[in-house]
């Protein structure tokens, strides 16, 4: 969650994100750093008060993401970089006799990054016991409230609601409370808290 502002009357060297693969700035390649993956993508950008008029104010907001906080890291220390980069050829290129532009990074939002391993005892409970109700047992990587306990070390999953949603993240998004997926769903999450419960540690 990194929200970059430029002042001055131009835009960061044309500021860009692309998705799964790291950030691009002016047509400049922000790398993903070998061994997890990590997708940047472009949130919110907003500035000026007419389409032909130069605007004093530019926001855009980015969120970065990886499992691994060594490669987050390293992605976002690119990043910042490209931003002065850009700011500084935008700056060489034009008149800067009524100012220069300038970006101030601000951190908004700062979700630890972690995982529990696929071999813990309790990823593997509740393999067992999603498998044993008729579910695929699937493991990925996603930014949940799993992230605050696994970044103490604590391991942790994070379970869907059983009865399947739909266009996460749109605003039309939701989730089926139809009463049989729904309660099975709610069954199994139980019986997984009772499985953790038996872990020894």
């Amino acid at each position: 969650g990194t929200s970059v502002g430029a002042s001055g009357g131009a835009s960061v060297g044309g500021t860009s994100v692309a998705t799964a693969g790291g950030a691009s700035v002016d047509g400049t390649s922000v790398a993903t750093a070998v061994g997890a993956s990590l997708a940047s993508t472009w949130v919110t950008t907003a500035g000026g008060t007419s389409v032909n008029s130069i605007p004093n104010l530019i926001l855009a907001e980015f969120d970065m993401r990886s499992a691994s906080t060594t490669n987050l890291k390293s992605v976002e220390t690119q990043f910042l970089k490209l931003i002065d980069d850009s700011v500084a050829a935008e700056n060489a290129a034009r008149d800067t006799k009524y100012g220069k532009i300038s970006a101030v990074p601000e951190l908004i939002g700062d979700r630890p990054a972690g995982t529990t391993p696929a071999n813990d005892p309790l990823v593997q409970a509740a393999a067992r016991v999603l498998t044993a109700n008729g579910y695929d047992a699937t493991l990925g990587a996603s930014s949940t409230d799993s992230n605050i306990p696994i970044s103490m070390g604590i391991p942790a999953v994070t379970l869907s609601a059983g009865g399947g949603g739909f266009r996460a993240h749109a605003l039309d998004e939701y989730v089926s409370v139809e009463r049989g997926a729904f309660v099975k769903g709610l069954t199994t999450a139980f019986d997984i808290v009772v499985a953790a419960a038996d872990i020894k540690r």
